[in-house]
């Protein structure tokens, strides 16, 4: 089959598989298939500002498989591209509709663990699985996780992160003017020391519920799956920033960035009482990641993705998880497992680091033992769609 006669449908709706799907749709559209997107939820305003151009259908997260099924047929469509995030239904409906139409599915991983959750939701009581026909791995310790969570190795095709190799090819056209433009964008002065601080989703929008279920933070009980929610450690950072700031003498300004999942309110009143004579504060909710990554100077976070990009691009990055050792979960940081950030597990630790970046003492050089093959990772994966 030539290449401009795939017609391939697209869906997401958690942020990260709208920024692996995002480059895949680039390199099919530069290749002349044709390419029609179903999304709901963060992504509808991440297709918008970034492939405004795609013809893409904003959905309900609940569509139904009868929806979905005669989206495909009256598009014609012979391959179905999914994010494989854990957030949402509609990927998952998808990918359950694709087999009754008989067509191939794809999924791309944005992340590692909670392989799955990806795949599986629950409905009436009832777990149902919908196993895409070829999942495109991020490298061989994510294969490892998918076969583990029982797909077989011939559904398995490492291709590499297209998010992350996106992340690098923005970051070749920032320079020391346009790092300074996003500081006065976002209002950070030149003398001050930047931090952004980015958030996770452990209470969600709309009603700030915490977030449970499969692939959720939260137990059933109540408790913090790792030991920590987001709101405590933004505090816990903040007082570390107060404390270090006065004593260095050194203005600091700290840029919070909540999840588009998140409910901002918790964090919102942490922020509201953390401003001091050293100390800056702002909650910025509508931001752009890699700017801010470019404002800043250091980058704070849990185990968000955006702390691997931080650390892929060269930023000092903190994976801030005080109270995790005290659970017996492992360490969901995956910029942690393969040695691109700093890993920080108490507050005495914290409060050293931070006191040695706001005295411009401190010596963090991250040694990655596993190096990831970013280049090439998104026309793989449309090779991928494209023999389908």
């Amino acid at each position: 089959m030539r290449e401009h006669q795939n017609r391939v449908i697209a869906s997401s709706s958690d942020p990260g598989s709208a920024r692996a799907l995002i480059p895949v749709l680039r390199e099919l559209g530069r290749r002349g298939a044709s390419v029609h997107a179903l999304v709901s939820g963060p992504s509808v305003n991440i297709f918008g500002e970034e492939l405004a151009h795609l013809p893409a259908q904003s959905v309900p997260d609940g569509i139904t498989i009868r929806e979905v099924s005669r989206f495909l047929l009256k598009n014609r469509a012979n391959v179905l591209l999914t994010g494989a995030g854990a957030y949402n239904q509609i990927e998952h409906t998808c990918r359950l509709a694709a087999r009754i139409v008989q067509i191939p599915s794809i999924a791309i991983l944005d992340y590692w663990f909670e392989y799955e959750a990806r795949f599986h939701r629950t409905h009436d009581g009832k777990t149902v699985e919908s196993y895409p026909d070829i999942v495109c791995a991020l490298d061989n310790l994510s294969k490892e996780g998918l076969l583990s969570a029982g797909l077989k190795s011939e559904q398995i095709v490492v291709t590499g992160g297209p998010n992350l190799e996106e992340t690098l090819h923005w970051w070749e056209d920032v320079d020391s003017d346009r790092s300074a433009a996003f500081r006065v964008k976002y209002g950070v002065a030149a003398s001050e020391l930047a931090f952004v601080f980015f958030s996770e989703p452990y209470y969600a929008t709309p009603q700030g519920l915490p977030l449970t279920g499969p692939g959720g933070l939260f137990r059933d009980d109540g408790t913090p799956v790792f030991g920590y929610t987001a709101p405590e450690i933004l505090k816990m950072v903040i007082t570390s920033l107060m404390s270090a700031s006065l004593q260095a003498r050194r203005r600091v300004h700290l840029l919070v960035k909540p999840h588009p999942l998140e409910w901002h309110e918790a964090l919102r009143l942490q922020v509201m009482q953390a401003q001091s004579a050293r100390l800056k504060t702002d909650l910025l909710d509508e931001a752009h990641p890699k700017e801010l990554m470019a404002a800043s100077d250091v980058v704070i976070g849990m185990s968000s993705i955006a702390l691997l990009e931080a650390a892929l691009v060269g930023k000092l990055t903190l994976s801030v998880q005080v109270g995790l050792r005290q659970t017996r979960s492992l360490d969901p940081c995956i910029g942690n497992a393969l040695g691109y950030t700093v890993p920080v597990f108490d507050s005495v630790t914290l409060d050293r680091i931070i006191s040695s970046i706001c005295r411009g003492t401190a010596r963090l050089r991250p040694k990655p033992d596993r190096r990831l093959n970013l280049s090439g990772a998104a026309e793989r994966v449309a090779d991928l769609v494209l023999l389908k």
